[in-house]
């Protein structure tokens, strides 16, 4: 599969993702296609969205939770 394009490869469903996974990135930085997991790109990611981007209308709550920051 390795001459396959990324976008002719097949699709991974949502239900077997698993946290060491991995993705194809492009680094900007080093102009390098390299790898990385799902678990990371969770964990990192996140601290790269900006401020107020997110609706909170998408943000869901647990049971008996506020949703007021501790």
């Amino acid at each position: 599969m390795a001459d396959l394009k990324i976008s002719e490869l097949e699709a991974l469903a949502g239900a077997d993702l698993a946290s060491n996974d991995l993705l194809a990135t492009v680094d900007t930085s080093a102009s390098e296609t390299k790898k990385l997991t799902i678990s990371d790109l969770i964990a990192n990611g996140v601290t790269l969205i900006s401020d107020d981007t997110i609706p909170g209308a998408k943000i869901l709550f647990s049971a008996g939770d506020t949703g007021t920051p501790v």
